[in-house]
């Protein structure tokens, strides 16, 4: 029973780290902060990248916002890579240039990224911007992140939000809910104690010369992670842009969501066991304390399946401490569930409430039961290829 007691506690302290580290990202977001102020006479020229595969019925919408903004000397470059539909055709229509690419053996976003980035040598600009097809920018999105980008020679990640507040699916707003923590609340955390952030694939914004410092064609299912690890790990941490905002949007179908998460938490969770012990090691020997930071942001697994451990390890902990084991791991999981609990809660009233409505949060238990077939699946039907997300 000692042993048991023993090994129970050190795993859940193992746990507990990351559940602490997200508390204190949640908390930390909650301070007053000035905002960016973008010195518009100082803008550098870009070169906006708009990975592409069958988005004619859609693309439409991230060119108006891309137009609106653009300087001249702006180029907005769509990469229409391996389309079967007029995607390329409507682009030109709307005056985007059009980079086509046919590879049916290297597939997907961080290839066409690769591709465009090889074309743009001949000429390059001075800060390159990343949105996705789906999305939609706020006014001023551009200049906020690229100002960024240049002032501080850094990678810039815009907050990348998910959803509809009048979606009907419960399940989908519950995942809307936990991207708003993934993509804006833990990210401003990092920001208010001057440290990195991930990148979250739209909204990206690089210098030239620390994008080409990469080969952004990683091979990784969460290829947008993996590139902003790589640039934290070669001294380029990447900055949040809490003012620039970018829309995405849940897909509506259940199936779909499903397809989407499998691959990118798949994706993320290899990146952890990959690259977090590397990063902790260079941070300590070197005393990087941003890199450190990023090491323990890392390690925040997805928050269905930080929710669904440590549910386990509270039962666990019960079940020792009514046999008459130690009671050590469930205070210890106690401690958990009320400091994720309480952040949960705060960072949907100060961040978020006028944007997901109250019944996501009543839906998280329904969401964590489904998603257990997710995590299921993951020990034996893995991803091994990218596959696009089908468009609602």
């Amino acid at each position: 029973m000692t042993v048991l007691g023993g090994i129970l506690t050190i795993l859940t302290i193992i746990v507990l780290i990351p559940i602490l580290t997200f508390s204190l990202q949640c908390f930390l977001s909650l301070l007053p902060r000035a905002k960016s102020k973008v010195e518009h006479d100082q803008l550098p020229r870009l070169a906006v990248l708009v990975p592409s595969h069958n988005e004619e019925a859609i693309v439409h919408g991230i060119l108006e916002d891309l137009k609106g903004q653009a300087k001249s000397g702006d180029r907005i470059i769509v990469i229409a890579d391996n389309c079967q539909d007029s995607t390329a055709e409507v682009a030109r229509s709307l005056g985007a240039e059009v980079f086509e690419r046919t590879d049916l053996n290297d597939r997907g976003k961080a290839y066409a990224l690769r591709f465009a980035l090889e074309r743009l040598e001949a000429d390059p600009p001075e800060v390159v911007i990343v949105v996705d097809a789906d999305c939609r920018i706020s006014p001023d999105c551009l200049a906020q992140i690229s100002y960024l980008a240049k002032k501080f020679d850094r990678p810039v990640q815009g907050s990348y939000i998910f959803g509809d507040q009048n979606d009907s699916a419960v399940s989908n707003l519950a995942s809307s809910f936990t991207l708003w923590f993934k993509n804006h609340i833990r990210p401003l955390g990092s920001l208010r104690a001057g440290m990195p952030c991930q990148l979250t694939g739209s909204g990206m914004a690089f210098p030239w010369h620390v994008i080409r410092s990469v080969n952004v064609a990683n091979n990784s299912l969460a290829e947008d992670t993996t590139l902003g690890l790589e640039l934290a790990y070669l001294g380029y941490p990447p900055l949040f842009c809490p003012e620039a905002r970018i829309d995405g949007h849940v897909p509506k179908e259940w199936g779909t969501l499903v397809q989407q998460r499998r691959r990118w938490e798949q994706g993320y969770l290899e990146s952890i066991f990959s690259n977090a012990p590397k990063m902790a090691w260079r941070a300590i020997t070197h005393f990087k304390p941003g890199l450190l930071w990023a090491a323990f942001d890392l390690c925040i697994a997805p928050l269905a399946l930080l929710g669904i451990v440590w549910g386990i390890f509270a039962l666990l902990g019960l079940i020792l401490a009514l046999a008459g084991g130690s009671s050590l791991p469930l205070v210890l999981s106690g401690i958990g569930a009320v400091a994720m609990g309480l952040s949960l809660v705060l960072g949907w009233l100060f961040h978020c409430r006028d944007k997901v409505p109250a019944k996501a949060i009543v839906a998280i238990p329904w969401f964590l039961v489904r998603k257990v077939g997710i995590y299921a699946s993951l020990l034996f039907k893995r991803e091994k290829v990218w596959l696009r997300t089908e468009r609602d």
